[in-house]
This record gives structure tokens, sequence and C-alpha cells, in this order.
């Protein structure tokens, strides 16, 4: 049940994070979570397009390395993406 709440923050942060900085599209994301998450390429993947439309695409590289972490968390390492016009 918490990876749905880490699905939703992950998705919040990375929404937060671009509005911030003036990013229109993620071209790279990488994330660090527990090694006893339940999160993955594909569903985080599928959760962020749903949740970023636009941001988030085809497009989006999605880079989730496990690490000994408390598992309730997940860290946004990394992004690389489209600045606004």
């Amino acid at each position: 049940m918490h990876d749905t709440f880490l699905f939703k923050r992950i998705s919040d942060s990375l929404n937060t994070l671009c509005k911030e900085n003036r990013i229109g599209r993620l071209n790279k994301v990488c994330i660090t979570t527990s090694r006893n998450s339940h999160i993955c390429h594909d569903n985080l993947l599928a959760q962020l397009k749903e949740c970023n439309d636009g941001l988030v695409g085809d497009w989006t590289e999605l880079c989730i390395e496990r690490q000994d972490i408390d598992s309730h968390t997940a860290t946004i390492d990394h992004v690389e993406g489209e600045s606004l016009e």
C-alpha cells in the first residue's frame, strides 16, 4: 500500500521540480527506491504519464536504482529535460 503513496509523492515532486525550474518536458529521470519497493519501470512510467500529462511520455527514459533505504522513501537523483520557452 505504501507504494501507492510513494507513486503520488514522486509524481508530485517531479511536477513541482519542473515548475520551479521551468522544465516543460522530461527526457530522463533517475530515481532510487528501496530494494523491497514494488515500484518498477513500467508501473512508475505509467503513473507519471497519467499524472504529468505532457511532461512525461514515451520519450522519457526512466532509471530506477535499488538501494538499502527506508521502504517508504524514494530519491529523485537526476532529471534531464527541455526548458519552457
